[in-house]
């Protein structure tokens, strides 16, 4: 309600008011044991917890292959992909990269470090490709980026 509220106000939509309630949002919806419920229904597999899939790319995916993770939980790498495919949406690949440019989003705004360092810091040695995808994410160039936020 609050999220609507801040969205169709006749003010200016604050965005980050809007982002804190989303965090807040999410947050709640992973504590709730009907969530869970629902996961392990989806992907019909009761001894694996995509939560702790989902934290567990989070924490390593600078350097995690999906050969790696599908060992970790105990699975095969096709299986483990085709239950994140299922529950995101998204294959192991795709997630991966989608953490990166994320952390790389964070680094804009809290570093100066230079956008070369940044892309390599998450694994791509290629500046033209790090734009590239950076912009087709975000809309704006990592330079815009930093300078909008």
């Amino acid at each position: 309600q609050n999220i609507l509220c801040e969205t169709f106000s006749d003010k200016n939509t604050n965005r980050e008011i809007i982002k804190a309630y989303m965090t807040i949002l999410f947050s709640r919806l992973l504590e709730s044991s009907s969530y869970e419920m629902f996961l392990k229904s989806v992907v019909k597999s009761p001894n694996i917890s995509i939560v702790e899939l989902l934290a567990y790319i989070d924490k390593n995916y600078l350097n995690m292959t999906l050969e790696q993770t599908a060992n970790h939980f105990g699975y095969s790498p096709e299986h483990l992909g085709r239950i994140l495919k299922k529950v995101t949406g998204k294959t192991f690949s795709a997630l991966l990269q989608e953490q990166k440019f994320k952390h790389a989003a964070l680094l804009l705004q809290t570093t100066d470090r230079t956008i070369e360092n940044i892309s390599e810091e998450i694994g791509y040695s290629n500046l033209t490709f790090f734009y590239k995808k950076f912009h087709s994410l975000y809309g704006e160039t990592p330079k815009e980026y930093r300078n909008s936020h």
